[in-house]
């Protein structure tokens, strides 16, 4: 390849801050224009410099420091590693790192309804690392090719949590050649096929097409011909496929995969936090199956995402994907990636239970404590297998509270309370509050309603 051939040219890629919706949190990426703001002030009063970067701070901005080069570093050569980019000898990535949200509208060159964004393989974010903008950083030198497949291959490589089924499947005529201003299918069906063709075909294909693709304005009959010449398929055959194998995003989770690990003791532990970025993302690593206890501060974050499977599972939490109350969900042995949502620090205890919260022999059971410490709201979630059987579960509240269920979630789980655990307990519906028995344990009975794969949830307080 003769990098010198290469047709740079500069158009902004922007990450929209975080809309929330009720309790979920959904991040949108697009691309637009500069703002043209006559008067700049980028921060530049300390430049660190590495191999592939130039990273610019202001004074005084504790939000970052020097050790921030190590993480880019890191994230340089695991990205590189994956999809093998050509870098030109001596190009870097500048990085201008504002003090915060308000510095970052004031005086980036970014559009305003912005979170961050990249011209090239310049970035401007008030973010320590922005994982999305990096992508679009390292491919700049291959060219622009359209919306769809340049946020999406971002989307994909720095995935925050994975997408529940897509609705109404698209014809690809319909997106391949949306604009940069398209604020959400560039990204959602983006993200979706892009993935597949990566998951399928591997990096170097992709690569091939993203660099003969090199009009953001091309028809959609000048990309599905591209495509045909570079995959030996046509688009059509090709979505089709996608569409038969799953309308879920994949997630090339490298990078999330390689954050620091959490503690599975319980205790708090951060997100978004450290100078050096090194905690946006955080990992655990089960080795067999057992039950979680996640326990959030007032921040919620993303639910645990699966390191090893291709299509990931939201494993517990609310849609799309977030733990905001106290929850004990079931897991299976690998390993998982978490971060907190919307680049906000957050706070989290971690916990693998020694054993399951629940069996279907309620007299085998130990009481499980409702620790205060580790239920800071008084409220929890419980999810069972979805699988149509019954599991009893005990738990013993402080101060002999009453247990009330708050919310039904669409009636997929029956509760009852048990007086007993005889090999015939005496169970009867719990219509509201759960009374501690003598001993200060509430025995209760939960059967999904349903029978599929994944699990159900049902919430309590006390």
């Amino acid at each position: 390849m003769n990098v010198a051939r290469l047709r740079l040219t500069r158009r902004p890629s922007y990450r929209r801050a975080t809309v929330i919706t009720g309790a979920a949190a959904v991040v949108l990426a697009f691309m637009s224009g500069c703002t043209g703001k006559p008067e700049l002030n980028l921060p530049n009063d300390r430049v660190w410099e590495s191999a592939h970067f130039r990273y610019h701070t202001r004074n005084g901005d504790d939000g970052a420091c020097e050790a921030v080069l190590e993480q880019l570093e890191r994230n340089f050569e695991l990205t590189h590693a994956y999809l093998g980019f050509v870098w030109p000898i001596g190009r870097k990535v500048d990085y201008y790192k504002f003090r915060d949200n308000d510095d970052y509208l004031s005086n980036s060159e970014c559009p305003l309804d912005s979170g961050s964004c990249a011209d090239g393989s310049t970035i401007q974010s008030p973010d320590t690392l922005e994982e999305h903008e990096l992508i679009h950083a390292y491919l700049a030198p291959m060219g622009r090719p359209p919306a769809f497949f340049v946020e999406g291959v971002a989307s994909v490589l720095a995935c925050e949590a994975p997408s529940s089924e897509l609705v109404n499947p698209k014809q690809w005529r319909d997106v391949v050649s949306l604009p940069f201003s398209d604020r959400f299918h560039v990204y959602v069906e983006g993200e979706w096929f892009v993935g597949y063709l990566l998951f399928r075909y591997g990096p170097d294909s992709f690569l091939s097409l993203y660099e003969n693709l090199h009009d953001a304005s091309a028809s959609p009959d000048q990309i599905a011909t591209t495509f045909a010449s570079v995959y030996g398929e046509s688009l059509d055959t090709v979505w089709n496929a996608g569409l038969a194998s799953s309308y879920k995003s994949r997630c090339v989770n490298l990078w999330k995969c390689s954050g620091r690990a959490l503690q599975l003791d319980g205790s708090p532990q951060g997100f978004f936090q450290a100078c050096d970025g090194s905690d946006n993302t955080r990992t655990f690593e089960l080795n067999a199956e057992t039950d979680v206890l996640m326990s959030v501060d007032s921040r919620f974050v993303y639910t645990p995402v699966s390191c090893e499977q291709e299509i990931p599972n939201k494993e517990g939490g609310d849609a799309p994907g977030a733990v905001i109350d106290s929850t004990v969900v079931p897991m299976t042995a690998g390993k998982y990636f978490m971060q907190g949502a919307g680049h906000q620090s957050a706070t989290i205890g971690v916990r693998a239970l020694p054993e399951k919260a629940y069996s279907q022999d309620c007299a085998r059971i130990e009481p499980f404590e409702l620790n205060p410490s580790e239920f800071p709201r008084g409220s929890f979630k419980l999810s069972i297998p979805n699988d149509g059987t019954s599991w009893f579960v005990k738990l013993r509240p402080p101060d002999n509270s009453f247990v009330l269920r708050t919310e039904y979630e669409g009636q997929e789980i029956q509760v009852d309370q048990c007086l007993s655990c005889s090999a015939a307990p005496e169970c009867h519906s719990l219509v509201e509050e759960a009374q501690p028995e003598a001993d200060g344990t509430v025995t209760l009975r939960l059967t999904s309603a349903t029978q599929g794969s994944g699990y159900v949830t049902t919430n309590f307080r006390f």
